[in-house]
């Protein structure tokens, strides 16, 4: 994807930067590093220094699908906040910067996938957003094709929240406390539980008397003990979980009599 450069000229005396900014699950969870070996500040916010390396940008001709990876120390924050959660939560926002001038957008899109070395490197690769939406849109298979609390769900999100106190953590990964303890087990796996800018996938959850327990996928960085969370229930995408849990069966978009296996490759 070419740099916009029209309307200014960049000499061979220009010093110029790549900027990165890494998005959370939400806009509001945002990272910025620089490939500068001094801070920067760009547009109010600073980006800090970090060895990123950027590979060569590939596009396929035959659809015009723009790529990039790029290779950072696991050592940053954004890699500990990434490593509990589908890469499909996150974004990343590449700019060229021209020193005290201009900035000019290389690349923005989806994270596609991640690996992570587990001496100091990890992998993230990104595919331009304008083609990130699912082709088809929706697919002939049982389970629901929408995303729990988006447009088409209907749910709003704000009326699932449930605020937590931490009673006891176990193993860092098991939370429990009695704010948990009215909820049936398995009503938060697959959901999300979050502790100020970190996000964490929960795989599973267990209700009871005093206390319910939810476990994560991974730590949070300095959670204890008294501290408030915000958990959220998980969806399978199941018709039953959609019409039981949810009582939103009229925005279920699944064809539940569609066979889960393909009987032309198991049989019938």
């Amino acid at each position: 994807m070419a740099i916009d450069l029209s309307g200014y000229e960049i000499t061979k005396f220009d010093v110029l930067y790549d900027v990165y900014l890494l998005y959370g699950e939400t806009e509001s969870i945002m990272y910025r590093y620089t490939s500068s070996k001094e801070s920067i500040s760009v547009g109010g916010y600073t980006y800090v220094p970090a060895p990123i390396e950027k590979k060569a940008i590939q596009k396929d001709g035959e659809i015009e699908n723009t790529s990039v990876t790029i290779r950072i120390p696991v050592t940053l924050s954004f890699v500990s906040y990434v490593a509990s959660a589908p890469p499909s939560c996150f974004r990343v926002d590449i700019w060229l910067y021209q020193n005290g001038a201009k900035q000019y957008r290389v690349l923005a899109g989806n994270v596609t996938s991640i690996k992570v070395n587990q001496d100091y490197i990890a992998e993230i690769s990104m595919v331009e957003e304008i083609l990130q939406t699912k082709l088809p849109i929706n697919f002939i298979e049982p389970g629901c094709n929408h995303s729990l609390f988006s447009t088409a769900c209907g749910l709003n999100r704000a009326d699932y929240i449930e605020d937590v106190t931490v009673a006891a953590i176990t193993e860092d990964i098991a939370i429990e406390s009695a704010d948990l303890a009215g909820f049936d087990s398995l009503y938060f796996e697959g959901g999300t539980a979050v502790f100020g800018s970190e996000s964490r996938y929960i795989t599973s959850s267990v209700g009871g008397s005093p206390w319910g327990t939810i476990y994560i996928q991974a730590p949070f960085s300095s959670l204890s003990v008294s501290d408030e969370i915000i958990v959220l229930p998980g969806c399978n995408k199941l018709s039953s979980t959609c019409k039981d849990k949810f009582d939103n069966f009229d925005n279920f978009l699944g064809f539940t009599a569609v066979p889960k296996k393909n009987p032309v490759l198991s049989g019938i």
